[in-house]
């Protein structure tokens, strides 16, 4: 690894003021020092990466990853990305353009590029739950008691 930084340390200097290229540099970095622990935890075997694993301090999901961020409204949240990737996967299996969707579903092309790249703020539920609806699809809505168990009410999204 002493060869690989002092490498970094030399084309740092050579590339000047240039943000682009510290940017390459800083991700060779980053680079090397992945490849140096894999190096290492291959060269001392299990043992040592059973060791480093029990330091690396993490957290179990709640299951929701917009409730885990602290996310407003964690479950719409999740909703709304479950629908988009259901409608997402139904474009990705016609092969259809985004401007052919975008047409069908009575948006701008930029619309649909957004919703294809998670960008979900302009989106309600409703209109994505639309959206599959004049993609051809039937949307069955489930409404059940709340089991016991669990804190508070549910909302999944399931595609069949």
């Amino acid at each position: 690894m002493a060869k690989t930084t002092n490498a970094l340390k030399i084309m740092h200097a050579m590339v000047g003021n240039d943000p682009k290229a510290h940017r390459l540099l800083n991700n060779a970095r980053v680079n090397a020092q992945v490849a140096q622990l894999v190096h290492d935890a291959r060269a001392n075997g299990k043992k040592q990466m059973r060791k480093n694993q029990s330091q690396i301090e993490h957290e179990v999901s709640s299951g929701n990853v917009f409730a885990d961020l602290g996310v407003a409204n964690p479950q719409e949240a999740l909703a709304k990305a479950q629908l988009a990737r259901a409608i997402c996967l139904l474009i990705e299996k016609e092969g259809a353009t985004q401007a052919a969707v975008a047409e069908r579903l009575g948006v701008d092309q930029p619309k649909v590029s957004a919703l294809v790249r998670g960008r979900l703020k302009d989106f309600s539920t409703d209109r994505l739950l639309h959206f599959l609806l004049k993609l051809g699809h039937d949307v069955k809505i489930n409404v059940q008691s709340k089991k016991a168990a669990t804190a508070h009410a549910n909302l999944q999204v399931a595609l069949v």
